[in-house]
């Protein structure tokens, strides 16, 4: 009987999250985002979840990569002061990355809920630039267009989380394509293709 979870199958899983992210945009190549241009890091997770961010290994993914991390989420718990808190520091932040965790269930909306859609939207108006992934559902890059970077992470499991930290940073290739139509956005095939930065991590 096979046994999975084996390092052959751990290290082709990893193999297969790396080579799905797919980076849609990258203005001012933010993108591989570098500790000493954006030395003041945001990162808040959203998710419409009631239990806490359905995923913490992307916010301790990032923290290898990056040594000045502000963490929030944002989630069906989140109050009006929270938010305020939330806001304030994405306006003396240098970056913010927007990590958006959804469960894709079959006949949702798919978009985000209004709470959600407004709060994003006074993110993306704080001035600061935000660097935007997506764990769950893809369509909702359409609720977030304006924001300087897109990346999807695709599936919302912690190597997806892995896989997306390190692309972020430059730690691997990014060559992942658009498996699907996201209408009035992207087409099918769409993708920028990133090498890994040598400069940090070899060869």
């Amino acid at each position: 009987s096979h046994k999975v979870g084996l390092p052959a199958h751990e290290s082709e899983a990893r193999r297969i999250a790396q080579e799905s992210i797919t980076l849609l945009k990258n203005d001012d190549d933010i993108v591989p985002i570098n500790a000493a241009r954006y030395p003041n890091l945001m990162v808040v997770n959203v998710s419409d979840s009631d239990i806490g961010s359905p995923e913490r290994t992307f916010i301790q993914e990032i923290r290898k990569y990056h040594p000045d991390v502000d963490y929030f989420e944002h989630d069906l718990r989140t109050t009006s002061n929270e938010e305020l808190r939330i806001l304030r520091q994405a306006r003396r932040s240098d970056l913010i990355v927007l990590g958006a965790f959804t469960r894709f269930r079959v006949g949702q909306n798919l978009q985000l809920n209004a709470t959600k859609t407004n709060f994003v939207r006074k993110l993306l108006a704080t001035r600061t630039p935000v660097v935007t992934v997506i764990f769950g559902n893809p369509y909702l890059i359409q609720s977030i267009s304006s924001s300087e970077v897109q990346l999807m992470g695709w599936a919302n499991t912690s190597l997806q989380s892995e896989a997306a930290a390190a692309a972020l940073f430059g730690a691997r290739n990014i060559n992942g394509r658009l498996s699907i139509d996201i209408p009035g956005k992207y087409a099918f095939g769409d993708g920028l293709q990133l090498p890994k930065s040598t400069l940090y991590f070899g060869e």
